[in-house]
């Protein structure tokens, strides 16, 4: 029988499972091309993708367990056979279900949950509070023999707001992300800076352990982060280094205070941890490294997109089905973990078809085999190199099928990454994949199950010169172990890499620029001739950049020889009183029902551009894969100025690609 899990709120998601068994799982972000969207607008997209993967219809399933979180719009019933579960509890069933464990503890932290007034009768029984517009903060349960039992809910008011940052451990976090950038889900910035200063006595006393497991947090620690004012953070890098590594450090103390009291009310030797807050890989090595708990799983899909897993495993245990995955032989070798792969494979004849479309438009020179060896070399002379293969990771890290790979001794190749291809912030770290059998030459403090990159290790004194492009500041890394069952054709590249240059490891990060990690072989096309990747691998192909992409428009000799090829479905937005000119990519609208009217809304900021460009662009009405050259595009070309802003805002946001077909 099949079941089908869903998350409705951001990074919605789903999830089918047969007869206990995760058959296909999938992002919505991945479908539609942003970034933590929600299912507000409808969960069909990434329903279907379930049910096509597996030639089923919506008649075939069984149960449909719903997670909406706190946010929903309406309280419609997609079909009789939903039920509907709390936040939390669909994120401890996604950790308890993929750790394969008979017995466990249970933690789930993050910024918030369901109402109180959601939860079942269990649940609200144990909560610390009992007003109902209460919202879950931190979850324990014990589980045992297939029953999830609540032993404590910590419960607040909402978190999520200026001047309620102050509410529950996860909150802390999503202010220093709005204090620092701006703008949510910033956390693993504000982790990365951590690790460039010490904690300073001026913030601290913002987490306080207390009896019980509960953590009393600060009522007023926002404001003095916030005082002074906050500057951009080149202006206040070492203010805000020491306000973010302050946090860390009293997370990590918060978290293990907590996981002590859970441990002596349980007796469990075994923890699952998940929550949006589990993906603190440096506060996840420390509760492992306290000694607490034998072993400690924190699942690939620990935030809130893994709660359609969860709910996948709530239905199935409901149906008797739920199966635990196989026994892991022992704490070091994890090869019988979970997969991460649960994406659709995408079959070699599509792959074409999106190659020969590029190709045709000179965008990419005419595909090869995959040549291994040939692909270990060029990461060896510096390249980086986009690797597509297979189904794809479900969760937020790129695990070796849809990764951006680079050689770990080049010293520059962290510099170029950052400022050339995914255009982020210079202090942020990279992550080294590295062979599993050789993890321990390389590596010391490898917590077990290291395969999805949710722990940190470090690297090895007498190795950090060697790997440079992979050692943060604090000499860790968060590491991933790659075993040879679990993706036998990246283990294979990192062994010839290793068997060419001496060094089992692999600079890994995702395949994306400002945007979710890529899904389709278009995904991955687009991105690759819109950027700085050097040689793109998908499948059995691998291709390089037509040589004539625009690298410098102020080198452009004759305009007339510039062709542009338009990507993006945009809509032209402006507000000519406030002289704000914008192009908005369609990916990014939303259209919400509710209460009978339809809104339109953006989920992330258009790119502003000039008011001429905007004014030659709206001449021009560019649409999807067409071409422009010569005289449709004069306007455009007819000044450095705009063929530099073209380049700087459009072609880096993926818009366009830029060629330049002139005389050499």
């Amino acid at each position: 029988m099949y079941v089908l899990g869903l998350h409705t709120s951001h990074d919605a998601s789903a999830c089918l499972m047969r007869e206990g068994e995760i058959r296909v799982a999938i992002e919505k972000e991945r479908l539609v091309r942003s970034k933590h969207v929600t299912g507000y607008s409808g969960l069909e997209d990434v329903a279907e993708y379930c049910l096509r993967f597996e030639g089923i219809t919506i008649d075939d399933v069984e149960h449909i367990v719903v997670n909406d979180n706190t946010h929903r719009i309406d309280k419609t019933v997609y079909s009789p056979r939903e039920m509907r579960i709390g936040h939390h509890l669909a994120h401890a069933w996604a950790a308890v279900g993929l750790s394969g464990w008979q017995s466990a503890a249970v933690l789930v932290v993050d910024g918030e949950g369901s109402y109180i007034q959601e939860l079942s009768p269990e649940e609200r029984a144990v909560c610390n509070a009992s007003e109902s517009h209460y919202l879950e903060k931190e979850s324990a349960y014990f589980f045992h023999d297939g029953q999830l039992v609540p032993l404590k809910k910590w419960v607040s008011a909402r978190g999520n707001g200026m001047g309620a940052g102050t509410d529950g451990m996860g909150a802390t976090y999503w202010y220093l992300s709005q204090l620092m950038f701006g703008r949510d889900y910033q956390d693993s910035k504000v982790m990365g800076l951590a690790a460039y200063r010490r904690p300073n006595d001026v913030f601290a006393g913002v987490l306080t352990p207390a009896s019980e497991g509960d953590v009393v947090i600060s009522p007023d620690w926002i404001f003095r982060a916030a005082n002074p004012p906050p500057q951009d953070l080149d202006a206040s890098f070492e203010r805000y280094a020491e306000l973010a590594a302050t946090v860390q450090a009293e997370l990590e103390a918060a978290l293990v205070h907590k996981a002590r009291w859970l441990r002596d009310v349980s007796g469990a030797r075994r923890l699952c941890y998940g929550g949006g807050v589990a993906l603190n890989c440096v506060a996840n090595t420390k509760l492992h490294l306290s000694g607490l708990f034998e072993e400690v799983f924190v699942p690939f899909g620990a935030a809130d997109s893994g709660n359609a897993i969860g709910c996948a495993y709530f239905g199935s245990r409901m149906l008797g089905e739920a199966r635990t995955q196989p026994a892991r032989r022992t704490k070091a070798h994890a090869s019988g973990m979970p997969s991460p792969y649960l994406g659709q494979t995408y079959q070699d004849a599509e792959v074409c078809s999106v190659l020969e479309r590029y190709r045709a438009a000179d965008l990419i020179e005419r595909p090869q085999p995959l040549d291994t060896a040939a692909i270990s070399a060029a990461l060896a002379a510096g390249e980086v190199v986009g690797w597509f293969q297979g189904r794809s990771e479900f969760g937020p890290r790129a695990l070796g099928n849809r990764s951006l790979l680079a050689d770990p001794r080049d010293r520059d190749v962290r510099s170029r990454l950052n400022h050339k291809v995914k255009y982020r912030e210079a202090y942020r770290p990279f992550a080294p994949a590295v062979l599993a059998e050789h993890a321990g030459e390389w590596f010391e403090d490898i917590v077990p199950f290291s395969q999805y990159m949710q722990f940190t290790a470090r690297i090895r004194p007498d190795k950090r010169e060697l790997l440079p492009a992979v050692r943060h500041e604090d000499d860790s890394a968060r590491i991933q172990l790659v075993e040879r069952e679990a993706n036998p054709a990246f283990h294979r590249l990192i062994s010839e890499f290793h068997r060419l240059s001496g060094v089992p490891v692999l600079l890994n990060t995702s395949f994306n620029i400002n945007e979710p990690i890529v899904e389709t072989p278009a995904d991955a096309a687009k991105t690759f001739v819109c950027s700085g990747i050097d040689r793109l691998v998908m499948q059995s192909f691998m291709v390089t950049r037509n040589s004539q992409l625009l690298g410098d428009p102020d080198s452009v000799a004759n305009a007339d020889h510039v062709r542009l090829v338009w990507h993006a479905d945009v809509e032209f937005v402006s507000h000519v009183g406030r002289n704000w000119f914008a192009l908005q990519p369609l990916s990014d609208l939303e259209a919400i029902w509710h209460e009978g009217c339809w809104f339109r809304k953006f989920r992330f900021d258009a790119v502003q551009i000039s008011e001429r460009l905007f004014a030659s662009l709206s001449d021009l009405r560019p649409e999807p894969h067409a071409i422009y050259q010569g005289r449709e595009i004069s306007q455009l070309m007819s000044t450095p100025a705009l063929r530099m802003e073209l380049f700087s805002k459009l072609h880096a946001a993926r818009f366009l690609s830029m060629l330049y077909c002139g005389p050499a």
